[in-house]
């Protein structure tokens, strides 16, 4: 079955899907505009999530932002109750 047709979508965040995969990412001129896209469309998936009864897997969820800014409090992004930490190491997108 074909879930993705209908998948809500902000006007400035990309998503990259791959079998069972999604990405979610976006650009800013700042980390905290391109971190506030991506929770923006976090926020519109959880209930698209919910409805199709796709659940997200912590233990296999990175959170990479590629920057030359600092780092220093950056916000977190948060899916549903979960807190996502970020991550020093890449991820494998197949």
């Amino acid at each position: 079955m074909v879930y993705i047709n209908d998948m809500p979508k902000d006007s400035e965040t990309n998503i990259a899907l791959f079998t069972d995969d999604t990405v979610f990412y976006a650009s800013g001129a700042t980390n905290n505009a391109a971190i506030r896209r991506v929770q923006k469309q976090i926020n519109l998936a959880v209930p698209w999530f919910k409805e199709w009864k796709i659940t997200l897997n912590p233990t296999k969820t990175k959170v990479i932002i590629f920057t030359n800014q600092s780092m220093y409090q950056a916000p977190s992004l948060n899916f549903v109750n979960i807190h996502l930490s970020w991550s020093k190491t890449s991820a494998r997108f197949l």
